[in-house]
């Protein structure tokens, strides 16, 4: 059942036989082989190997292996694959006989007192093989092709889930943050009442510093949420830009900064002299800049140095959150930014980042990001100057 399977399928391949001789062996075997093939095939002298097309059936004598077209029979024989010569005269002769198998890869070797019913027998199972291997390499072709088609359904499939997926994060994320927003608002109004209704009483300088820090913590927060509840429902974030002296709100989110529990241990330096004013929306640059700060806290070790630097470059004003640590690889820095990455398993969601990006863009900024492993990683954010 196979063999009449394959039989029919190279029966449709239309591979005619297709006799190509060489110069000497046409001198042997030309006027028997038409005899005997009559319209059965194509027979003519070698080609140039310019005018090589499609797999052919060689003759070729053993004298045509060694005389001055040699070169150019070679090459007409490795255009002709997957046919193979067929080499009159050459069993008795050990070199040539080697030659022909070594170099010329003959699909048989015949003596020169061969009967001419071997040499037809031996070039029509030669084209019955070629024929086979262009079936079975036709058959690999349209495999291959399949299975590339397969590779990219899959692709399309597994995207497809990917944003499935993606979606229902995305869902679970928004109904948690609503409700963490409903929540976020009492405290910040309950400071903010406190604050109304003791604006006439004298506070220390300590206490007035804490309830600042309070209360920009607080609302740092409630602003991360809204931009989170945002990204859930596919909305863009509505910045309030005002012209802010860079400089002074950078040192301030490196004092607050100072405040969590992951700056301890860590030297956190700024190094502020832009002396330039942004467009910037005050409490989501903040949260951004606490945010670098965190992960470049949790990126290194106690005792490690954080650098915050601010600096003026033309239209705009430059930040720079620079650590020490242990830094990124290529591919982890390619996908720092995409929601849901995190490389701090259970502890991070993989929207940090993300967020802080969009925050910025926000602001009409950019944000982009340097690293190399064991050198540390450079965040720098990029604002337009009010002129």
């Amino acid at each position: 059942m196979t063999q009449a399977l394959v039989q029919e399928f190279v029966a449709n391949q239309r591979a005619p036989l297709r006799l190509w001789l060489g110069p000497s062996a046409r001198g042997l075997c030309d006027r028997f082989l038409r005899d005997h093939f009559q319209r059965q095939a194509e027979i003519q002298a070698v080609p140039s190997a310019g005018e090589v097309h499609g797999p052919a059936v060689l003759v070729l004598a053993a004298e045509d292996l060694h005389d001055a077209r040699r070169e150019p029979l070679l090459d007409v024989a490795r255009r002709a694959l997957p046919g193979r010569p067929i080499v009159l005269g050459g069993s008795r002769r050990k070199e040539t006989l080697l030659d022909a198998i070594n170099v010329w890869h003959a699909f048989r070797v015949l003596p020169a007192d061969v009967p001419r019913k071997a040499i037809a027998d031996a070039v029509r199972a030669a084209h019955e093989a070629m024929s086979l291997d262009l079936a079975i390499e036709l058959a690999a072709s349209q495999l291959r092709d399949e299975c590339r088609r397969l590779g990219c359904a899959v692709e399309e499939l597994r995207a497809t889930q990917e944003r499935l997926m993606h979606a229902e994060r995305l869902a679970t994320v928004g109904r948690i943050v609503g409700t963490l927003l409903a929540h976020a608002r009492e405290p910040l109004n309950t400071l903010e009442s406190f604050k109304t209704a003791h604006a006439d009483t004298p506070v220390d300088d300590v206490l007035a510093v804490e309830l600042q820090c309070a209360t920009e913590g607080i609302d740092g927060f409630a602003t991360l949420l809204k931009d989170m509840l945002d990204l859930t429902e596919n909305r863009p974030i509505r910045a309030e830009l005002r012209p802010e002296p860079l400089d002074p709100l950078v040192e301030r989110a490196v004092s607050l900064f100072t405040h969590d529990p992951l700056a301890r241990g860590r030297d956190v330096v700024s190094i502020c002299r832009s002396n330039a004013t942004v467009f910037a929306d005050r409490p989501r640059l903040v949260h951004v800049l606490l945010n670098l700060l965190r992960n470049a806290a949790q990126a290194t070790e106690l005792g490690d140095r954080i650098e915050v630097r601010t600096s003026r470059e033309g239209d705009s004003g430059l930040i720079e959150v620079q650590d020490y640590g242990h830094g990124m690889t290529p591919e982890v820095l390619e996908r720092i930014f995409t929601p849901f990455f995190t490389t701090k398993g259970r502890a991070g969601m993989g929207l940090g980042l993300r967020l802080s990006r969009t925050a910025i863009e926000a602001n009409n900024g950019t944000l982009e990001c340097a690293s190399e492993p064991g050198q540390g990683t450079c965040f720098a954010i990029r604002l337009s100057v009010v002129q």
